[in-house]
């Protein structure tokens, strides 16, 4: 019991000293939820596809003690989709993380990484897609851009 107390005592010392640390809370710029239809190349198969997916963004936004912006957006998306010349189904799910740092000034960074599955319903091979994206602006002005795509076919 009292091993249990004193664990629960650190535990709410360290809760209050994190609280009260005077760092800056995240503010929520945008929340939207919303459905979207549209055709996409489907790399495993070759054939054009139609899907239609449901999509949540949220997206924040916090100022550091040092004026840095923090801009943070997730999105979302699952659904489904139907190959246009075979009919084969598929479901559908991604996420998409992006982060950015101070957009308001010259010097900022943005990077983004989004998984996606394209799982498909009987014999047609499932597709992975990675891609990772890094766009640096330095205080000079001079970009680097760095844009990776994977794509991985399963069960073909």
């Amino acid at each position: 019991m009292m091993i249990y107390r004193r664990l629960l005592s650190a535990a709410v010392i360290c809760v209050a000293l994190l609280t009260t640390t005077g760092t800056a809370k995240a503010e929520i710029v945008w929340n939207d939820l919303f459905s979207v239809s549209f055709e996409s190349f489907n790399d495993c198969t070759g054939e054009l596809m139609l899907l239609e997916l449901d999509v949540h963004i949220i997206a924040t936004e916090v100022e550091t003690s040092d004026g840095t912006i923090r801009f943070r957006q997730s999105v979302n998306t699952h659904g489904w989709g139907v190959g246009l010349d075979s009919g084969d189904i598929y479901r559908y799910k991604s996420n998409t993380h992006f982060f950015e740092t101070d957009p308001m000034g010259i010097a900022s960074i943005r990077k983004s990484k989004r998984q996606a599955q394209l799982i498909g319903l009987g014999k047609t091979p499932n597709q992975r897609r990675v891609v990772d994206y890094e766009f640096v602006v330095d205080e000079f002005g001079i970009v680097t851009n760095v844009y990776i795509v994977d794509v991985i076919c399963q069960g073909d």
